[in-house]
């Protein structure tokens, strides 16, 4: 009994004395100190539990608010809602932006009302008997994915996440695809329309110069000529609308284009307008096809004289300059095509007319699009397929009644300014200059060898690359030059000039496609071609450049 109670007495509840028979009476006191140690340790063994489930429920809790703070920043709108609508719990960073209800208790103050906020509540019942739902809503300028699910034991939980960005960067995508697709036949139709077009316009020019016609034949061959020429800007525009117009590319002061249009720009405008202009006069050099520049320029001041036309003080600016710019600024232009940060020189046109909303903005680069009156044209489409040809981007600042901004950014060029003046030599073949016209297209053949052998050169042809190789192979030091069309059946322009090369090195070759420089010489290893003339040519261009690839290096 003594060790009972010392045990006892230092805390060990589990001892116990033993009824040996010393008395009824220590035995007694012996039992009853035994109920008091089991009593002792049942009571310990509470309070452990006790600090158990204390400290399970702080651990809880602590796990409770991590969740709760990693819901809170969850880019989306989480919430659950009990069997009488009552929002139960509501978490996310979008809850501002989904509700314009601060502290919304039941669920029609989380969803509002209205057709929308209707068919959410519609919904929430239809989860609640067990039926998952998932509907878009729009939310002011947002788009949310809802999704809501059943809970156990009833009510029903709700997942809201915005996808204003992933919607509109599919629809970019879509469209980049989709203006992509119509460039592609775009470009086909120019090309196959510019092959035809060699023969008009080629035929014509050589008939323009008999001197034997009648005043008013020569008068009606100059009108075929001119429509041929009118068609050939036609296939230009096509061209550019699929990315694929650029044909002269040479360096340029991009001030120097822009101010060399003025006084076309200045009759271009509406009346009402002010046109002021800001030209940086040290910019660098961009390689581009002029012709192709002076459009964009020109279809751009079309656009904002319209935008100011009616106004009393409508003002178009004009500026060129110089801009550096981060990967991440050219996220926002309009081409799609993912350029590289640096710098870029620049030409921007700036009105104070009415805008563009932004559907109207998603939509300005649609073929015959217009804010105004029925679309004219390729318009804004052929300035997105010459920017992109040229390896540039557009960036398009608008919003409505706060006027428009354009800019179109060209990349820096390594080469030296082109000089205008340059011109082709005047020179007259002789029979001695054998030529070798390449191309799949009798039309295009018949209208080369009549034009060459009208200035005394010897011309023979050959439908494809295969067939050039034939007759090349005999003597490939007989022909001084050969002029080669990049795109026919059997054996193409590139695998052609890569097997004359391969017997003759130093081989001339004159490219000729109806499509852009840049893009047939791509094709090419090595040095390439001489030269590159663009589809569809006059017989004078056709001339002036083989008598300048010909012309005797001491001339």
């Amino acid at each position: 009994m003594e060790r009972l109670i010392t045990e006892l007495a230092v805390g060990n509840f589990s001892a116990r004395g033993d009824l040996s028979g010393s008395g009824d009476q220590i035995d007694a006191i012996v039992a009853g100190l035994n109920m008091l140690a089991e009593d002792l340790a049942s009571g310990e063994a509470s309070r452990r539990r006790a600090e158990q489930l204390n400290e399970l429920n702080v651990r809880l809790d602590a796990g409770r608010a991590r969740m709760e703070a990693v819901l809170h920043q969850l880019p989306a709108v989480v919430w659950t809602v009990g069997r009488h609508d009552e929002i139960t719990e509501l978490y996310g960073s979008g809850v501002a932006r989904f509700t314009a209800h601060p502290e919304p208790n039941v669920l029609q103050e989380l969803l509002g009302n209205g057709p929308e906020g209707e068919a959410l509540v519609r919904g929430h019942r239809a989860a609640a008997k067990g039926e998952t739902q998932r509907l878009d809503v729009e939310r002011g300028e947002h788009v949310w994915s809802v999704s809501v699910e059943p809970l156990p034991g009833g009510g029903c939980v709700g997942v809201a996440v915005d996808v204003t960005e992933t919607r509109a960067e599919a629809a970019r995508r879509e469209h980049a695809q989709k203006l992509e697709s119509l460039g592609v036949l775009a470009g086909g139709i120019a090309h196959d329309f510019n092959n035809l077009l060699v023969g008009i316009l080629g035929n014509a020019s050589v008939l323009v110069g008999a001197p034997e016609l009648k005043v008013e034949t020569r008068r009606t061959l100059q009108q075929i000529e001119t429509a041929a020429k009118r068609a050939s800007e036609l296939t230009r525009q096509l061209l550019a609308y699929s990315g694929k117009g650029r044909f002269l590319i040479r360096s340029h002061d991009l001030s120097a284009v822009v101010s060399e249009m003025l006084d076309l720009l200045r009759m271009s405008v509406a009346k009402t307008a002010r046109l002021s202009t800001h030209f940086d006069g040290d910019l660098l050099p961009v390689e581009a096809d002029v012709t192709q520049l002076r459009q964009v320029v020109m279809n751009l001041i079309t656009n904002a004289s319209d935008a100011v036309e009616g106004m009393s003080d409508g003002r178009i600016e004009i500026r060129t300059g110089t801009v550096g710019l981060s990967d991440h600024e050219l996220v926002a232009d309009e081409t799609l095509d993912e350029l590289p940060g640096g710098d870029y020189v620049y030409v921007a046109i700036r009105d104070n007319g009415r805008g563009m909303t932004p559907a109207q903005q998603r939509r300005m680069f649609e073929p015959f699009f217009s804010t105004k009156a029925p679309g004219r044209g390729l318009g804004m489409a052929a300035v997105l397929g010459i920017v992109r040809g040229h390896s540039g981007a557009l960036l398009v600042d608008s919003a409505p009644d706060a006027g428009t901004e354009v800019r179109v950014l060209l990349p820096v060029a390594d080469a030296p300014l082109h000089d205008p003046d340059a011109s082709f030599p005047n020179q007259i073949g002789s029979a001695s200059d054998r030529v070798l016209v390449v191309d799949d297209e009798e039309l295009v053949r018949d209208v080369a060898r009549r034009v060459l052998e009208s200035a005394g050169y010897t011309v023979h042809t050959a439908v494809d690359g295969v067939e050039a190789m034939e007759v090349w192979s005999r003597r490939p030091d007989r022909y001084r030059l050969v002029i080669l069309d990049m795109t026919m059946p059997r054996m193409g322009g590139a695998e052609t000039y890569e097997a004359m090369a391969a017997e003759q090195p130093d081989v001339l070759v004159l490219l000729t496609s109806g499509y852009n420089e840049q893009d047939a010489t791509n094709r090419f290893a090595g040095s390439g071609p001489a030269a590159f003339l663009p589809k569809p040519w006059t017989a004078d261009e056709l001339l002036g450049q083989v008598a300048e690839l010909l012309r005797p290096e001491d001339d």
